[in-house]
């Protein structure tokens, strides 16, 4: 087992770090006695000096009262910041000026509230590198990861882990501290316009990923070594492949980061499935982000094996089936988390199904491979990803896949029945975190319901069933497009929206929604959702439809037999390029296919 880890390790990292920490607590106490002083009986005015002597360095520079709360101090939590930790007690207190940041106005204000959008990063009060180093450069890479990743990255309701665990982890484990810096400072060279600058950013992200990976390698060669801290280290490394454009890399590290998931759970004797955020306590939202890279794979490129789809599958039904014991007593869900989480559970356990079914297919129906390349070229085949496929015979398929395939679209049903009240409350007030978690989990229900049915078409035209629920994907994310991709980070790490668009622009043939859902896309300019790339699908679907759009008939209708069918993909990213391979008749009333190579680049 260890040493099957250790190979993810080398080929650029599946693993890494985390402890989950703990906010401190509302009691947190004085400890101005510490150093020999009493507590001051009454409120005193000292120009530019700070109110304490003892205390984190963002509470000195806030002039706050810092309360000294372990592991970090209750103030910073609240102001939204990573606490600086505490120095050593000095002898003497000099008085310094500096720019005051902006003060809390109380307790309960959110991180989204009161961190600012728009930060001119030479205007920023840097924090200390976490693990005790004063490096400037590092210092402002990680506020860039701080301000631009982390409480964006997460999604709607979904940013602690990555602006108060991963960080605090990185205080004790030096290279998840150099992972955020790298991560930052690759984030910044997307952000900046002028190319001397991308350049300085990106060769600095390289520089600090590489050091990051090496001291990774050096943790886990060691016997015992904390799968947890692995998980949040995978979280980061599959960030920066992503980023970096390296989809097949980013990829593996998903697969990588299930693995590690599956065999903690097995150290701690966990008896059920892969946590997927509902279990309560530190560990659930990293189970969850972990759940999250589980779909990144099924959903884009995945070399694993039709064994390990079908074991995980079974796994996860047995948490499915609990799923009546979470409605009330009406027979509904509780709340909106309950319906995310078994939403997320369903499609996932769905999409492992789809891959045991493609898999199957490609073995004794299609004649289209590729060979897997490194891992900066994602190359897509019949079976190890949902979207290419190949000209088919009529396949012969198990009775058992059909009786499963059954089973997955009434486990749909039961989800969408007991969703439907909590959804449309959370639906009420648009814009809002609650409107766009419950739009996006709808989307990938009829992302997962279509996916399902497609794996066993034979004849494109039978997606013309489907109109309406492709009306449906394109209305849904249209209602959230620009909240999520203007508003927020233009690269977040849960996907839903872009592989439902790729589904309506690949089979949809109705001009008007096909045309809606590449509009989208394009307007996403560079918008990520982990692995998938807005401009990279349109681009694809763009291709596609110019092909079927050549026979279109005078009702604006492609007849079945002209329409194109993707072989397969190969995509460098990080290059903006692409090679397609695309089988479609020559004319009507042919009985054979030809296939036809489409380069791409943008």
């Amino acid at each position: 087992m260890k040493k099957r880890e250790l190979l993810l390790v080398d080929r650029s990292l599946s693993s890494g770090a985390g402890v989950s920490a703990r906010a401190p607590t509302e009691e947190a106490t004085d400890q101005s006695h510490e150093h020999g002083r009493a507590p001051s009986a009454s409120r005193r005015i000292r120009a530019k000096v700070a109110k304490v002597r003892t205390g984190c360095r963002n509470c000195k520079i806030r002039r706050v009262k810092c309360d000294e709360g372990q592991p970090g101090c209750q103030k910073c939590w609240k102001y939204g910041i990573y606490c600086s930790g505490y120095p050593c007690p000095s002898k003497s207190h000099q008085a310094e000026s500096r720019d005051l940041a902006p003060m809390g106005n109380g307790s309960q204000i959110s991180l989204r509230a009161i961190r600012p959008r728009h930060v001119d990063p030479a205007h920023l009060t840097l924090l200390p590198f976490p693990g005790g180093k004063k490096d400037e450069m590092e210092s402002r890479y990680f506020n860039y990861y701080l301000e631009d990743i982390a409480s964006k990255i997460g999604g709607p309701g979904f940013s602690d882990l990555w602006v108060k665990v991963i960080p605090q982890v990185g205080d004790t484990h030096p290279y998840i501290a150099q992972a955020m810096v790298a991560l930052g400072a690759l984030s910044r060279s997307r952000q900046v316009q002028d190319k001397a600058q991308q350049i300085q950013h990106r060769e600095y992200a390289l520089a600090k990923h590489i050091e990051s990976l090496s001291k990774m390698r050096k943790v886990l060669s060691q016997d015992g070594y904390d799968k947890r801290m692995a998980m949040h280290a995978c979280l980061l490394v599959f960030c920066f492949e992503s980023l970096q454009g390296h989809q097949a890399a980013a990829s593996m590290h998903a697969a990588g980061g299930v693995s590690l998931l599956e065999s903690w759970n097995q150290e701690r004797k966990f008896k059920g499935a892969m946590e997927l955020g509902d279990t309560v306590g530190d560990n659930a939202s990293l189970s969850y982000a972990i759940a999250c890279l589980d779909f990144q794979a099924l959903a884009f490129l995945d070399a694993r094996s039709a064994d390990l789809h079908e074991h995980t599958a079974k796994r996860l039904k047995s948490w499915v089936r609990h799923m009546p014991n979470t409605y009330g007593p009406t027979g509904h869900f509780k709340s909106l988390d309950d319906c995310r989480t078994y939403g997320h559970m369903i499609m996932r356990r769905t999409f492992h199904f789809i891959s045991t079914v493609r898999i199957y297919l490609a073995k004794n129906n299609r004649i289209f491979f590729m060979t897997n390349a490194d891992g900066e070229t994602a190359c897509l085949h019949p079976g190890n990803n949902t979207w290419t496929s190949g000209p088919l015979r009529e396949p012969e398929v198990p009775k058992e896949m059909l009786q499963e395939y059954e089973d997955h679209m009434e486990d749909i049903r039961r989800w969408q029945v007991a969703a439907a009240p909590v959804i449309a409350k959370a639906r009420t007030t648009k814009d809002s975190d609650q409107f766009t978690s419950a739009t996006i989990s709808l989307i990938r229900c009829t992302l997962t319901i279509v996916t399902l049915a497609g794996a066993f078409i034979i004849d494109e035209a039978e997606y013309d069933k489907y109109i309406a629920d492709f009306r449906e994907i394109t209305t849904l994310v249209t209602s959230v497009w620009a909240t999520v991709t203007k508003s927020r980070n233009q690269f977040t790490f849960q996907t839903g929206m872009l592989p439902a668009l790729l589904l309506v622009s690949m089979h949809c043939r109705d001009r008007e929604i096909r045309d809606q859902a590449i509009g989208l896309m394009r307007s996403g300019a560079g918008y990520r959702e982990g692995i998938w790339d807005s401009i990279a699908i349109e681009k694809i679907s763009v291709a596609l439809r110019d092909l079927e759009e050549k026979w279109v008939d005078d009702d604006g209708h492609i007849p079945g037999e002209m329409r194109a069918l993707l072989v397969s993909v190969s995509i460098i990213l990080e290059e903006k390029t692409a090679q397609l391979v695309i089988s479609q008749k020559a004319a009507p009333g042919d009985t054979n296919y030809q296939v036809k190579t489409v380069p791409l680049a943008w």
